[in-house]
């Protein structure tokens, strides 16, 4: 493998990566779209009963609701498709929140902590085997649609890392919501978005194999790696904070509509050293409202997810 070569080639499109969008030219605006707004009609809403205990010696535990709101977009749409599945077929019904970050995340959604040991390390399973599929990646979600970004309350996929998984495909069934609310000055985000950049280039001129198949990687990753980011995700790190350098890294499908302060206080749990709550955080059940909730392409997958 010639990584010297791939590095190079990948560094002159790194030149041309996203800079800070305060400082940039201005360019011609192109009509704007509308924001994403809620509705009866097109919503997709997941509800989450849950309930945590700091210690099990407690008398009862708390309970409470998170609500997300996934994204509209019609790249989302298999990833919608997923969630709604996993719903149908209860597979998050005794699911724990099995990694707890403060001011950073809260992680769910690995079936083996349905019955898992108390300290046991969580993290690597997924839905594979029950008819639902790994969750795509999803990139150019910055220029896109500026509101999916790693903000105060969105919800995204967890995946392995860069150097197995260089297509960065999410589970097939975890996901974490950012409970980070750090503010972030333009000039920030941009060194940000050139590290994310520089670090994949890395990662690619070590394990991609070819020129070619980096260049078509990179390509993927950020397909408008010479725009800026967008005023508007500027503008949501300055006032609503969030953890900026997730971006374009994991896919954003949606963001917390109810229930933040559930997620704060399951963030505060105390954990041991693999970040797991050494008390829980479970969820007890999911109900999926939306549109797409009676299609019929959901019975297949249904069926092979209740088996498991």
């Amino acid at each position: 493998m010639h990584k010297k070569k791939i590095g190079v080639a990948l560094t002159a499109l790194l030149l041309a990566a996203a800079i800070p969008c305060v400082g940039a030219p201005r360019q011609k605006k192109a009509k704007e779209k509308p924001r994403v707004t809620l509705s009866k009609n097109d919503s997709t809403i997941l509800t989450f009963d849950v309930e945590y205990q700091a210690s099990t010696d407690m008398p009862a535990p708390a309970t409470g609701q998170i609500r997300i709101y996934l994204y509209p977009e019609a790249n989302l749409r298999d990833i919608r498709r997923n969630f709604r599945n996993l719903v149908q077929a209860q597979a998050y019904d005794s699911v724990l929140f099995h990694r707890v970050v403060p001011d950073f995340v809260i992680q769910a959604g690995d079936p083996k902590s349905k019955k898992a040991e108390p300290g046991a390390m969580l993290g690597d399973g997924g839905a594979e085997g029950t008819g639902i599929a790994p969750m795509p990646f999803v990139g150019g979600q910055l220029f896109e649609n500026p509101a999916r970004v790693h903000k105060y309350g969105a919800v995204a996929i967890a995946r392995s890392g860069d150097q197995g998984n260089l297509d960065r495909t999410g589970s097939s069934s975890q996901f974490y919501i950012v409970t980070a609310d750090r503010k972030y000055k333009p000039q920030q985000l941009g060194a940000m978005a050139a590290d994310r950049r520089y670090q994949y280039m890395n990662v690619l001129g070590q394990f991609a194999g070819s020129q070619e198949n980096a260049q078509r990687l990179f390509s993927k990753m950020y397909p408008k790696a010479a725009g800026t980011i967008s005023d508007e995700a500027c503008e949501v790190y300055r006032t609503v904070g969030g953890a900026p350098f997730l971006d374009e890294d994991y896919t954003v499908i949606g963001e917390v509509v109810g229930g933040m302060d559930i997620a704060k206080a399951i963030e505060q749990l105390p954990t041991d050293h693999n970040s797991r709550p050494t008390g829980y955080a479970r969820i007890l059940k999911v109900t999926y409202s939306g549109p797409e909730i009676s299609d019929a392409d959901a019975v297949e997958a249904l069926g092979a997810a209740r088996k498991k």
